[in-house]
């Protein structure tokens, strides 16, 4: 399957495609006849010719794991790294389900995580604060 397109705020995208040899889960497009239900998940793994990390983002807050734009150009990706079922129902609208269920799964995390560094920080406040009274 060949690709092009750009995939933005990629959490790890450095760190996976330049760093460990590892990996990146894309969601795209792969027949836009079928509008969301053409939408499928693959994996692009580190040293895909055609693949670039284009971007890394300068955050304020959170760093643990950096954020990268990815370019494909002209990549060809495996037809096997196509995750769940390649075939494309007309009148389905499980491959953009399956997107936003990813987004569910991991947005408690990330609010508990602004949570406890809004937590922190005002501690932290209260803590200067009272060393100059």
């Amino acid at each position: 399957m060949g690709a092009n397109g750009e995939k933005i705020f990629v959490t790890a995208g450095h760190k996976s495609l330049c760093e460990s040899g590892g990996f990146v889960v894309v969601w795209a497009t792969i027949d836009p006849k079928a509008g969301r239900s053409g939408m499928r998940s693959f994996v692009v793994e580190a040293g895909t010719l055609g693949v670039q990390v284009t971007k890394l983002e300068h955050k304020m807050g959170i760093r643990a794991s950096d954020t990268a734009s990815i370019v494909l150009q002209d990549c060809r990706i495996p037809f096997e790294n196509i995750l769940g079922s390649p075939e494309v129902e007309a009148v389905s609208t499980t491959g953009f389900k399956g997107a936003m269920a990813t987004f569910d799964a991991t947005r408690p995390l990330v609010a508990a995580t602004g949570i406890g560094v809004a937590r922190a920080t005002l501690e932290l406040l209260k803590e200067m604060l009272g060393q100059q009274v």
